[in-house]
């Protein structure tokens, strides 16, 4: 949230300048001016992208909490939990990507995403960070209008290791 502040502002001043040398016909700074914003909007856009993610499954889960696995030793922990999670969804996380030099700079964040019933379509997610949380936005047609707790799908996020916190919005 900072951030984007700190982006707001920081366009609002630039954007206030370039109509400044706009009246002063001062094309060479209109340029650089243009240019400034321009970088500021790219860069602006780049921390806000969508991280990598993919689907994992869908169906319903009972009690499962999103988390976010952030070592080699949490993840050998999770998967061997046979309280945790089944043995079908485990399989579909388990990978030989996810070892020591994966876990020094990257996590892995497991988000639960409530889709309601059969009539609603599941569209994807976008996903942000905020400082240290990252923000999941499902996209959902409620062709019925109805947001029962019936399904949703289960996605794995490759995370920086700076996220500690998961927000999802509904």
């Amino acid at each position: 949230m900072v951030i984007t502040i700190i982006f707001v502002l920081l366009a609002i001043i630039v954007i206030g300048l370039l109509i400044k040398f706009i009246k002063s016909k001062n094309y060479k700074a209109i340029i650089i001016m243009f240019g400034i914003i321009m970088i500021i909007g790219l860069s602006y856009f780049l921390y806000t992208a969508n991280k990598e993610y993919k689907i994992i499954d869908s169906g319903y889960i009972s009690d499962f909490d999103n988390i976010i696995i952030s070592s080699i030793d949490d993840y050998n922990e999770f998967m061997r939990d046979s309280n945790e999670w089944n043995k079908e969804y485990k399989q579909k996380i388990s990978s030989n990507k996810y070892d020591e030099k994966y876990f020094e700079d990257k996590s892995l964040a497991l988000v639960f995403i409530s889709t309601g019933n059969s009539s609603n379509t599941f569209k994807g997610v976008d996903i942000s960070t905020d400082n240290n949380i990252l923000i999941i936005k499902p996209n959902i047609d409620y062709g019925n209008g109805v947001m029962d707790n019936i399904t949703g799908k289960l996605i794995l996020v490759e995370i920086d290791k700076s996220i500690t916190q998961i927000e999802v919005e509904r």
